[in-house]
């Protein structure tokens, strides 16, 4: 970890279970976050959130309000009880969501990572 910088992976279990469902290993994740294979997009939502897509558009981060992320945590079980009884869902898989606290810019980000509803192999 870097000097100043605290990641929080919130159920870190949950999301690997849901990650080995959907064929999503953390290597598929790293490979794919690399610095130099993203596009930041800004919402034009109330929210003001950041979108960041892999450049293959497989998988998105989204900045989440506190709220977001405690109404996600409060569905979480229920959420994996549907992905698992409904495996061709057309909801996106929520693979990750974290908060990020950096000493030298302040505040708290939160972020979810989710595969792209859209990416497919047909154009």
């Amino acid at each position: 970890m870097c000097s100043g910088l605290t990641l929080v992976d919130f159920a870190p279990k949950v999301f690997h279970q849901i990650r080995k469902q959907c064929g999503v290993s953390e290597a598929d994740l790293l490979v794919s976050f690399r610095y130099d294979n993203l596009t930041t997009i800004k919402g034009a939502g109330k929210s003001g959130a950041f979108f960041i897509f892999t450049n293959d558009k497989r998988f998105m981060l989204k900045t989440a309000t506190k709220e977001e992320r405690d109404f996600l945590w409060q569905l979480l079980p229920y959420y994996l009880q549907y992905l698992r009884k409904y495996e061709h869902t057309l909801l996106p898989r929520f693979l990750g969501v974290y908060s990020m606290k950096h000493e030298g810019i302040g505040g708290v980000v939160r972020f979810v990572v989710m595969n792209n509803v859209f990416y497919s192999p047909y154009k």
